[in-house]
């Protein structure tokens, strides 16, 4: 007689199994809804950084990215990716200098 009520009992617990996984979906689908616009912009402004020549930009703005669209979750990842692209990026963002200016404005010539 135990078995017949252990076997009575499977209908429900598949039931209450398909609520759960169901549940998850939702919650994966609500996710990955909210992660899209974020990811989208990020990826927007990655790409002209991933042209420019500064040594390393491109290598950190591209683990910038991945570490945000693969491990959004892990902090260390995203620190150590944000560090490294901030150490690649402060030369980028550094003005010129006077002397290289100078030059730049000299081969352009005179204002037409």
């Amino acid at each position: 007689m135990s078995s017949r009520r252990g076997t009575a009992a499977v209908p429900a617990l598949l039931e209450e199994a398909g609520r759960v996984v169901e549940r998850w979906d939702n919650d994966s689908a609500v996710s990955a809804a909210g992660l899209a616009a974020p990811l989208s912009r990020l990826g927007a402004a990655v790409a002209p950084l991933l042209r420019r020549e500064e040594p390393g930009l491109a290598a950190s703005a591209d683990e910038v990215f991945m570490a945000a669209a693969e491990s959004y979750g892990d902090d260390d990842r995203m620190g150590r990716a944000l560090e490294a692209f901030h150490a690649a990026l402060r030369p980028a963002l550094a003005p010129p200098d006077a002397e290289g200016r100078r030059r730049a404005l000299w081969r352009r010539g005179p204002a037409e």
